[in-house]
């Protein structure tokens, strides 16, 4: 898997969900290029492609609007047939059209118009609950029945499904081309399957090995590991490898900053990987660097109160953003610190990256680009 090389098509960047991008930019901080009020609260990732393009609540409902990159025009918006959408659930980006769930149905959208080129309900009563993801000509999405859908990108008709052994799946599926990564969550554990793409058929699963160790967040997949975020009564980091499901390695994450740190010690997001290297945030504010070969510790530092949104990576930086909206980039190499933005307003959603902008969306209902 390699990093985004310019756009950000989907949540965490690219198929693998590694949160990387393949540029640096400048050591300099950037400053607020604009910032929009969009609606009353914005918890989705934002995407961005030929505009940037977001989730957000507003006073009458949910909507996906599409605003420009030089002063955040509103371009359009597409109201949510059924509400309330799960408002932390964004698209995929697929060229000019954005391939999205909007509750019971899939839709794609013309990005340029904003018009719907075709919907599809599925089974009765189902939701969906995750971010879908496009690749080999199939639409991936979860549902809140605990199955996994594989759709056609062309006719949106169902190719196959696989029914997970219980739990409910929060995740958005990761993949290497040839096998889909998706986790279950149960009451206090948690269950990483592996199935092919093409056939739908299970090719391993493995249980977290220890009390408490569930999966609400997305599995990361790069250079044939699997790597997941687990705890509830803390944080771990485990990592499979992708073709057997055979356990590599697992390292506790102990607290950066001291006692102060371990009453939200836990799991707060997805993690982030690039060359050779793991990076983890939890939501007592904490931001480790671990790595991705046999989970030795790198670097841990404190960065925030809290962390709810996942990390991004370039060639050289780490950007982490508090829930207090503090945008923080540190060295990817040693954790020293670059620079912090105060925003001043709520984040939860992970940012998107291009090459010369960090876009952000906001508790409140904010859109905010940060560029150099």
């Amino acid at each position: 898997m390699t990093g985004v090389t310019a756009a950000w098509p989907m949540f965490r960047g690219e198929r693998g969900n590694t949160g990387s991008c393949d540029f640096a930019h400048p050591v300099e901080m950037p400053t607020v290029k604009w910032k929009k009020r969009i609606g009353s609260m914005v918890y989705a990732s934002p995407l961005a492609g030929s505009a940037v393009l977001v989730q957000a609540i507003g006073e009458g409902g949910a909507y996906i609007g599409a605003y420009g990159f030089e002063d955040g025009a509103t371009l359009w918006q597409h109201e949510l047939t059924f509400f309330p959408s799960p408002h932390w659930v964004t698209g995929y980006l697929d060229g000019e059209e954005l391939v999205f769930t909007d509750y019971r149905n899939i839709v794609v959208l013309d990005v340029k118009t904003g018009l719907v080129v075709k919907s599809k309900g599925l089974a009765d009563g189902w939701a969906a609950v995750s971010a879908p993801v496009c690749v080999s000509h199939r639409i991936l999405v979860a549902g809140n029945d605990s199955t996994l859908y594989a759709l056609s990108r062309e006719s949106l008709d169902v190719l196959w499904t696989f029914k997970a052994d219980g739990g409910v799946i929060y995740s958005s599926p990761a993949t290497d081309g040839e096998r889909v990564f998706f986790a279950t969550c149960g009451m206090r554990t948690g269950t990483l399957y592996a199935v092919d793409l093409l056939t739908g058929e299970q090719v391993w699963k493995e249980s977290m090995p220890e009390d408490g160790e569930v999966l609400r967040h997305s599995a990361t997949v790069a250079d044939g590991r699997v790597f997941v975020q687990a705890g509830v009564d803390g944080a771990s980091t485990r990592a499979f490898d992708s073709t057997t499901g055979r356990g590599l390695w697992g390292r506790r994450l102990e607290p950066a900053g001291g006692p102060a740190a371990m009453p939200l010690h836990n799991v707060g997001s997805s993690p982030a990987y690039r060359t050779g290297h793991l990076y983890a945030n939890t939501l007592g504010g904490s931001v480790h660097c671990v790595s991705a070969s046999d989970g030795e510790p790198v670097y841990s530092l404190r960065v925030a109160e809290m962390i709810e949104s996942a990390p991004v990576v370039t060639e050289t930086a780490v950007y982490c953003i508090g829930s207090d909206g503090t945008v923080c980039a540190i060295e990817a190499s040693d954790g020293t610190a670059r620079w912090s933005i105060e925003l001043a307003e709520g984040v939860v959603g992970s940012p998107c990256v291009t090459t010369d902008e960090i876009c952000i969306g906001t508790t409140v209902g904010s859109l905010v680009c940060l560029a150099w």
